[in-house]
């Protein structure tokens, strides 16, 4: 608006000084050069405004969950150092069982968003990294999630290695995520499979705007023909699936204090590893509800033709003040890859807000796998800093 109004006095001046002390060739040079400048600051206020609307618009990410940009956004950096010691019961095994300092998926990442020359739309991105905070360094780093998108009023598209909706599913509903009592602890036998931990590879995704507070996802893991790289980089069970294509489609409802997803997933390897294991489809279904100090959530996944069993996950917290009382409860059934054990997996323990992102937390968990129980205590910290993004 400035820009503007000064242009304007500019002309106006410009038309009252048309006298003979000037030559008309010369007085024509002048308005030409002020047109020139008035287009020039018109572009450059649209642009503004443009950035402006960006700034102010809420778009869905690969979560379907992701915060408004402002100027303070456009580039964040954040991460977290999260340390636990951890005693194990003798029955873990060499190098698991005793007493331990644990660094829990700590983490360093960027991310970002800047509006485009493209209407209404801005781009976005993250790239994270995994690092050992508590023991050998060599052995603890991982690239995590990276990607680069678009997104405005249509939705967002983005491409890289993501955590899709059917992880983000899972991530929405456990309070112990990244801490020894989580569903998809131990490869994925605590209530959850392990399709939840870390990312598919080479992946794709589109996620609908918002209606009525329900938004939709698909998205598409492919490699070349020929290539065997893993499809996905959790390890453990999903290390035997090599090549080949993946893809999965959610929807999400969140209101009123009610969340409510379903998934499914389809895998398409081309070579299996391990014939335990097979290309197959499956599917979940989850709920979380809050009320005052209350609230419940609960996962059941199919993935039994996949060869990673039926799950079920469902936790209860009650907050009181800064501390929030915490207890889960998960379940893994008929899984071809844990040889058809029945699993159940309690967890009781305290979270205490050091901060509105950091934590004490200690717990106690006991794996019960037939013939075998495992028990942990952990006692740690989550301290995390930068933009808050889980």
């Amino acid at each position: 608006m400035k820009r503007t109004l000064l242009a304007t006095s500019i002309a106006a001046t410009l038309a009252v000084s048309s006298t003979p002390a000037f030559a008309d060739s010369e007085v024509e040079e002048l308005r030409n050069t002020v047109e020139r400048l008035m287009e020039r600051i018109e572009t450059l206020e649209a642009r503004e405004e443009r950035g402006e609307r960006v700034a102010s618009r809420t778009a869905g990410e690969g979560s379907g969950t992701v915060e408004p940009m402002n100027e303070g956004e456009k580039l964040s950096i954040y991460g977290g150092v999260h340390l636990s010691v951890d005693h194990n019961s003798g029955d873990f095994g060499d190098g698991s069982k005793g007493t331990g300092l644990k660094s829990n998926a700590s983490r360093l990442g960027f991310k970002g968003a800047m509006p485009t020359l493209l209407d209404g739309t801005d781009l976005f991105y993250k790239a994270e990294v995994r690092y050992g905070a508590a023991d050998e360094v060599d052995n603890e780093i991982e690239w995590r999630e990276a990607y680069a998108g678009m997104r405005g009023g249509w939705g967002s598209l983005r491409a890289g290695r993501l955590g899709v909706h059917y992880k983000s599913t899972y991530t929405k509903i456990d309070p112990w995520t990244d801490n020894a009592p989580q569903a998809r602890q131990s490869k994925g036998k605590q209530g959850v499979s392990a399709f939840h931990s870390s990312y598919f590879n080479n992946a794709m995704e589109y996620v609908t705007p918002r209606f009525n507070g329900v938004h939709g996802a698909v998205w598409y893991s492919t490699q070349f023909d020929g290539e065997d790289a893993d499809i996905h980089n959790a390890g453990g069970p999903l290390a035997n699936f090599r090549g080949g294509d993946a893809m999965g489609a959610g929807l999400r409802y969140g209101g009123e204090g009610l969340r409510i997803s379903a998934d499914v997933i389809d895998i398409d390897a081309d070579d299996v590893l391990d014939d335990r294991l097979a290309n197959d489809t499956g599917w979940q279904v989850s709920a979380r509800y809050r009320t005052g100090p209350f609230t419940v959530a609960g996962l059941y996944e199919d993935v039994e033709d996949i060869g990673l069993g039926k799950n079920l996950f469902i936790n209860g917290i009650y907050r009181i003040g800064p501390t929030r009382l915490i207890a889960s409860y998960g379940r893994n059934r008929d899984a071809e890859y844990w040889n058809d054990r029945d699993i159940d997996t309690w967890s009781l323990g305290a979270k205490y807000d050091l901060t509105d992102k950091s934590e004490l937390f200690a717990a106690y968990v006991t794996r019960d796998e037939g013939d075998d129980r495992y028990n942990t205590i952990t006692v740690g910290v989550n301290a995390k800093f930068g933009a808050s993004i889980w």
